[in-house]
């Protein structure tokens, strides 16, 4: 009998495998373009009851590691778009890309798998506690260290719930991501916990009730809140959706260009200033220097009644060091160049390639790269608003917005090409990640892609304007007031929330550390 116990126990785990796998990819239709988010309520409670199945502290490892690749498999597979434009020398890296991602992200989920098996009781409350602050630690991490990654991030899964998503407003998504896993595995401890009914009926009441609160914080903030709009300016969002094979051809430069120039005449000529937003590296240095480009720059900005200025992306050169920076300008109706911004968080292996002396690769070695910026800062316009710019996916990053003295910007610029990833889900998926950005900081989004989705979302993450992929548009907007948020009133913001997650750890790991010290 003894014998065929063991080969059954065998067999059932020969399934946690592609169970584990099944969850992870299950998983991943919470997020852009799908949205599902009851899916969670299946694969979260799918990888708790597979980890208790688990025999050894690796076999939950690389229960975690499969639930993970599943989901960063399907949710990330578009980012291999990137290296199969035309013309692009480093296609040959796309297989990498495709599963080299989430195979080093996927190692995340896998240690906070481990730990969770090794030093907690997941058939206890403690346990399950344990486990939601560990998956919670292991996101914060994935999001932080090297150069981080906080892409699709559980909390992104109420996209479109907007009265939770206004619980980001009190915590930050880190917070948000936390509920979400509270309330989404619990199903999976309700199956294998060895709670008292008690206990139970205690926990799915305190679990419901902390949904409702949420719920019902969300609908206050968004009932009671009046926006109201700045009367002295407006901004201009162009997309002028021009292909990425497109984009740096020299036959097609100088159509691109007076793409942009045609979407950047008054159709509203009557506010006292106009910010016309173009997107990351709309244009590059070259232009800046050119007599004739200037001229056309300024002759469209003369166009306008009152006060105009073009706020841009460019890729800008640095003739001193003969450096290279992905920036973002102002331009005034003289032709004056101030403002200026270049990107600090620069993306790995896209805009730089880490430890790159050491990979003796010739595409490698001989990559120039981008020069990052020295951080984010408030800049100010003429007419006195503040604003903060933010290159393509720097606007994932949570906390990472200036709050001088608690003078929050008046409006965050988001500009980005996300023509690299053609009609796929990365698009749909930056884009919500940067909205998010708009209820946790309490501040209006205006946001210029090259091709979808360039948007105005206000303070409540209500999105005023939209332009999809594949559209050339451009629309003139009032820009709301900020209103703030109590997350950007506290300090150290995201630390609060990971130092409860690590006292929590802890305080779970105690039990068992203590049993099995009596017990050696």
């Amino acid at each position: 009998m003894t014998a065929i116990h063991a080969q059954a126990s065998k067999a059932g785990s020969l399934l946690y495998a592609p169970l584990a796998f099944a969850a992870g990819a299950l998983a991943s239709f919470a997020m852009e373009p799908s949205n599902a988010w009851p899916v969670f309520f299946v694969a979260l409670p799918g990888l708790y009851v597979l980890l208790t199945k688990a025999r050894t502290s690796w076999q939950a490892a690389l229960i975690g590691f499969l639930f993970g690749l599943g989901y960063f498999l399907l949710g990330l597979w578009w980012i291999g778009n990137a290296l199969l434009v035309d013309g692009n020398e480093f296609a040959w890296v796309w297989p990498i890309s495709v599963v080299g991602l989430p195979t080093l992200l996927s190692l995340f989920p896998a240690a906070a798998c481990y730990i969770c098996y090794r030093w907690l009781d997941l058939k206890t409350i403690r346990g399950y506690f344990g486990f939601t602050a560990c998956l919670l630690l292991f996101e914060w991490l994935r999001g932080n260290i090297l150069s981080g990654f906080p892409w699709n991030l559980f909390g992104y899964a109420w996209a479109d719930v907007p009265e939770l998503v206004q619980v980001v407003s009190l915590g930050g998504i880190y917070t948000l991501t936390w509920l979400t896993i509270i309330w989404a595995a619990l199903p999976g401890f309700l199956i294998v916990g060895i709670a008292s009914r008690r206990n139970k009926i205690i926990l799915n009441v305190s679990v419901i009730v902390s949904v409702a609160l949420s719920f019902g914080f969300g609908h206050w903030r968004i009932s009671a809140t009046t926006l109201t709009y700045h009367d002295n300016a407006v901004v201009k969002i162009v997309q002028p959706n021009i292909p990425q094979a497109e984009k740096w051809d020299r036959s097609r430069m100088t159509e691109n260009f007076f793409k942009n120039l045609r979407l950047s005449y008054p159709t509203d000529n009557s506010a006292e200033a106009t910010y016309i937003v173009w997107p990351e590296t709309a244009i590059s240095h070259w232009y800046t220097k050119d007599a004739v480009s200037m001229n056309l720059i300024k002759q469209a900005l003369q166009s306008y009644n009152g006060k105009a200025y073009l706020i841009t992306g460019l890729l800008r050169h640095d003739p001193e060091t003969g450096s290279y920076g992905n920036s973002v300008v102002m331009i005034d109706r003289k032709g004056n160049i101030s403002n200026i911004y270049d990107k600090t968080h620069l993306v790995p292996f896209g805009e730089f390639i880490p430890l790159q002396k050491w990979i003796p690769i010739k595409p490698v070695a001989n990559f120039s790269g981008f020069k990052a910026g020295a951080g984010s800062e408030a800049m100010i316009t003429p007419e006195g608003l503040r604003y903060v710019a933010m290159v393509c996916y720097e606007i994932i990053f949570s906390g990472i917005i200036p709050h001088k003295k608690g003078n929050l910007p008046d409006f965050i610029i988001n500009v980005t090409n996300d023509a690299w990833y053609g009609m796929s889900a990365g698009p749909y998926q930056h884009f919500t990640n940067a909205s998010f950005r708009a209820v946790e900081e309490g501040i209006p989004l205006i946001r210029s892609a090259n091709t979808g989705i360039s948007a105005l979302i206000n303070p409540l993450g209500q999105v005023e304007y939209r332009a999809e992929l594949s559209v050339s548009d451009s629309k003139t907007l009032r820009i709301p007031h900020k209103i703030g948020s109590f997350y950007t009133a506290i300090p150290f913001q995201n630390a609060i929330i990971v130092i409860i997650a690590l006292f929590i750890i802890v305080f779970a790991c105690a039990r068992k550390l203590r049993a099995t010290n009596r017990s050696a």
